[in-house]
């Protein structure tokens, strides 16, 4: 595995556990202690996060270019 995958399932990872706090299942005070972000930000900032793990994995960008094209 390049660093670019090890990159992007981290991310993938990283945005997953984000969205799981957005949505209420883990408080939001264990990840981040006495600071709580807005659950809307803490969505666009995982979906931003997914985005970029799609386009750093060579595998998933080859598909998404041959979809659009």
């Amino acid at each position: 595995m390049g660093w670019k995958r090890v990159i992007s399932i981290a991310l993938f990872i990283i945005a997953g556990y984000y969205l799981l706090i957005s949505a209420g299942l883990i408080p939001g005070g264990v990840a981040f202690g006495n600071y709580h972000p807005d659950e809307k930000a803490l969505a666009l900032v995982a979906i931003s996060f997914i985005i970029i793990g799609l386009l750093l994995d060579d595998i998933w960008r080859r598909k998404i270019k041959n979809a659009l094209s």
